[in-house]
């Protein structure tokens, strides 16, 4: 029995023997091997060796007696010791990414990407979305599941130009400003071996976090017992040292901390009690004083030609537990990444009537990950957010589109992007479609000439009253029509007067009835006509007078009736009366 180190050499793997195994797990660190591996450099398996270096990625794995001591690594670097002579230092993570699942062809995870991600009502739901990076264990998803994005069916939140790992760093970094729960971080990515091994796992960097999610207990690990009770515990040692650690719940105020490390030596070697150990994930408590334990560091080291009755006597295995002192956290994300806002131009690929979202599409991203749910904005939405300015942009059209950067906020539409010359000088308007406008009262402080180039229509369906505390003047340079389905009354308090240079005719399928609190004036140039087809009525406190250059005809199926409280006259070139 023999402790090996199995690499692939050309195309075969081969067998080294080691001399020194290490195993070192730490939060916000991936699973580490590093192996002491005794070669001569005259070897001639070296040569293959360094072939297989160079032709790409090295696999690496740590046998006792043929089984595997833990999970298989990736090798990363290696270099010839300078403190043992012929032997070569082997560093692997065991902690590796996975390509992501779409769209095809499968990107690195460190690739830059644009896409926007939707159906993001959670920040867990966003996380799962990068599960190829890291996945989100049980003990994180309910916090996360906590900090929901509002609306969430039109949530959009865009990957734009980051690589799947710096994004998912992205969102855990904003999680401690999204109303997250103070104990409930720092969220931060270390390497699993329990939960998911050989992947990145999501987990707290703070003893405030296990205290809330009463998971302490699960994670005590228990060296009290005496040495000859529980030979595997070792001897108990202590070291210290200073490492740059946040302190404190306050993540920006960075130092040099005491660390503590216990250091447990000459533990009794087997290959369960080793299994069991290595295969926890951290962090993990003290059982007496439940202290934070952020990283372990398992050595392991084999007498090659030691004499003695046990195999696993000739192994030599020390555990160092790093302990943060209390208050201290083990930092998260990296904070430099903030939050990228930007402003970006997109093409509106649909819109509802009533907004108040869009969905406009941008050009370079990813196929089917391309259009994103935008908000739109305006200077005012009256009193309740339904009312105010309404203009939603026209599909096909292009639109300036701003983000903060902030997950839970949504994109925003600025406005339209004018690409062609405009049909009118400026200042201009012209809506192409419908327009609904609602109003309370309007007050116009001054307003010029109105002139309107083409024919006008104005249709009121209830009671309208034009007033004018001046003179009031409707003018027609062709053909000018009143029309009435109903009764038609023209009054006035004063004199009213009812003029044309032509023909003048006032007619009515029912009554006419022309009535002034003053002097009550027809007169035409031409001929004058007052017809109904019920009574005709004319009558004034003043005078009243049908005056005309031709005839002047009062015409009534009814009664016809001209009366004044001064002068009646009626005269033309010929004057009926029927």
């Amino acid at each position: 029995m023999s402790l090996q180190v199995e690499i692939p050499s050309g195309s075969e793997e081969a067998r080294f023997d080691a001399s020194e195994v290490v195993l070192e797990r730490g939060l916000s660190q991936p699973v580490v091997w590093r192996v002491l591996l005794s070669l001569r450099q005259d070897d001639a398996r070296l040569a293959s060796l360094v072939d297989c270096f160079e032709g790409g990625q090295v696999t690496l794995k740590v046998l006792w007696d043929e089984a595997p001591l833990g999970p298989e690594g990736v090798a990363i670097g290696a270099y010839w010791s300078r403190d043992v002579a012929e032997h070569l230092v082997v560093e692997a993570h065991c902690t590796a990414l996975k390509p992501a699942p779409s769209p095809a062809p499968d990107p690195d995870p460190f690739t830059p990407r644009w896409r926007v991600h939707h159906d993001a009502r959670n920040l867990l739901k966003l996380a799962q979305k990068l599960k190829h990076v890291a996945v989100v264990p049980t003990w994180v998803q309910r916090s996360l599941e906590k900090i929901e994005f509002a609306p969430g069916d039109f949530t959009s939140v865009v990957q734009d130009g980051l690589s799947d790992w710096e994004f998912l760093l992205h969102i855990l970094h904003q999680y401690g400003v999204l109303g997250a729960d103070a104990a409930l971080k720092p969220p931060v990515l270390t390497g699993s071996v329990e939960e998911a091994p050989g992947q990145w796992l999501v987990t707290w960097g703070s003893k405030a976090a296990y205290e809330k999610l009463n998971d302490i207990s699960n994670r005590e690990i228990d060296f009290t017992e005496s040495d000859e009770t529980k030979p595997e515990h070792g001897y108990e040692s202590f070291l210290f040292g200073l490492e740059p650690f946040s302190q404190g719940r306050d993540a920006s105020r960075c130092g040099l901390v005491a660390v503590s490390g216990h250091l447990r030596r000459k533990r009794k070697f087997s290959t369960a009690v080793w299994s069991e150990w290595t295969g926890r994930d951290l962090p993990l408590f003290t059982k007496e004083k439940q202290r934070f334990v952020y990283r372990v560091t398992d050595r392991l080291c084999f007498a090659q030609g030691a004499a003695s009755t046990s195999t696993e006597a000739r192994i030599s295995w020390s555990t160092r537990m790093e302990v943060l002192p209390e208050g201290g956290v083990v930092a998260g994300p990296r904070a430099d990444l903030n939050f990228r806002p930007w402003f970006r131009i997109g093409t509106v690929a649909e819109v509802t009537p009533n907004g108040p979202w869009i969905k406009v599409q941008l050009e370079g991203f990813e196929a089917d990950y391309d259009c994103v749910q935008a908000r739109l904005q305006s200077p005012y939405v009256g009193t309740d957010g339904k009312k105010g300015l309404h203009f939603v942009p026209e599909p096909e059209t292009k639109v300036c589109l701003s983000w903060s950067g902030r997950v839970h906020e949504p994109v925003l539409v600025v406005g339209n992007v004018r690409e062609e010359e405009s049909e009118h000088p400026a200042p201009s308007v012209w809506i192409e479609s419908l327009m609904t406008e609602q109003f309370a009262d309007i007050l116009v402080k001054e307003v010029g000439e109105a002139t309107v180039e083409s024919p006008l229509v104005l249709s009121v369906q209830k009671e309208t009253t034009v007033t004018a505390t001046g003179a009031l003047k409707i003018l027609g340079e062709d053909t000018f029509d009143m029309e009435s389905a109903k009764a038609f009354k023209l009054t006035g308090k004063d004199s009213t007067q009812v003029t044309s240079t032509g023909d003048l005719s006032l007619g009515s399928d029912g009554g006419v009835t022309v009535s002034a609190g003053g002097d009550a004036s027809i007169d035409a140039s031409g001929a004058a006509t007052l017809s109904a087809g019920g009574d005709a009525k004319m009558d004034a406190s003043g005078n009243a007078t049908i005056s005309a250059g031709g005839d002047a005809t009062v015409d009534a199926t009814g009664n016809a009736t001209v009366s004044a409280t001064g002068e009646a006259s009626i005269s033309g070139a010929t004057v009926n009366l029927n």
